[in-house]
């Protein structure tokens, strides 16, 4: 893993494709993770094409749990995928608390999202506290100005976009995650010189790989619409990003 302003240019290079999610699973009896099942699931996401994968801990996992099931698929994954983890616990410190696991454990990417009970009372507040977690994280930063954080008091798009401009400048934060196309079209303009603006949508992907230059999306749950054999969601992306609209099309319209 690249360190410091090396970041930006790693992630412009390898950051390029579809990103999944994989999710937990569990024993039969439900009283534990199950490490195998965990691992097969990594594997597959590399026999579907895809170039990275988000370990979702916002799954009702406990936090001793989520701190197993980063470890299995970092190591798993390790040197054949992306991995990602996005930073949505109970609170400020266990956002922390994870961050200091995923320096340990190899993680490459953590996505900085905020606890449902915090209730900042300021845009400077929002932005000590992501800043706070950036300087803790030894890997890439994703910024994600997820509408689910009660922000609108500070800005209509749900984030306070000065903040997000002014994280953007730290040598750690590669990308920003935006699932609204206006929010996406802004930080394009806004910040788009200093990290990749990539939106999860892939129904967007027409116009934000041409207007935006999109050339990453995730994390998603984009095995519903592939396989392995098929698989369809990497195969459309990639027509796009060559400039081959009309057979990247041929493929999105089967999938409507």
């Amino acid at each position: 893993m690249a360190i410091g302003t090396e970041l930006k240019s790693w992630a412009r290079e390898r950051l390029v494709g579809v990103g999944n999610i994989t999710f937990p699973s569990f024993t039969p009896d439900f009283t534990a993770l199950d490490e195998d099942g965990i691992r097969w699931d990594v594997q597959q996401a590399i026999r579907h094409g895809f170039v990275s994968t988000l370990a979702a801990c916002e799954t009702g996992l406990t936090f001793d749990e989520a701190k197993q099931f980063v470890s299995i698929v970092a190591d798993e994954a390790k040197g054949k995928l992306v991995v990602t983890v996005t930073l949505l616990f109970d609170s400020l410190e266990q956002n922390k608390a994870m961050i200091e696991h995923a320096n340990k454990v190899g993680v490459d990417l953590v996505q900085v999202g905020f606890p449902p009970s915090y209730y900042p009372k300021s845009p400077e507040e929002i932005e000590a506290a992501a800043r706070s977690m950036c300087e803790l994280a030894k890997m890439g930063v994703v910024l994600y100005p997820s509408p689910h954080y009660n922000f609108e008091r500070f800005h209509p798009s749900a984030f306070p976009l000065d903040v997000l401009d002014r994280l953007a400048n730290l040598s750690n934060v590669v990308a920003v995650e935006a699932g609204e196309a206006g929010l996406m079209a802004d930080l394009a303009a806004r910040i788009g010189d200093r990290v990749l603006v990539t939106s999860p949508i892939e129904r967007f992907l027409p116009l934000t790989s041409a207007a935006f230059k999109q050339q990453y999306i995730g994390p998603g749950c984009y095995e519903a619409l592939q396989s392995p054999e098929q698989p369809h969601v990497v195969n459309y992306f990639r027509l796009l990003r060559e400039g081959k609209t009309l057979e990247a099309m041929e493929i999105s319209w089967r999938l409507a």
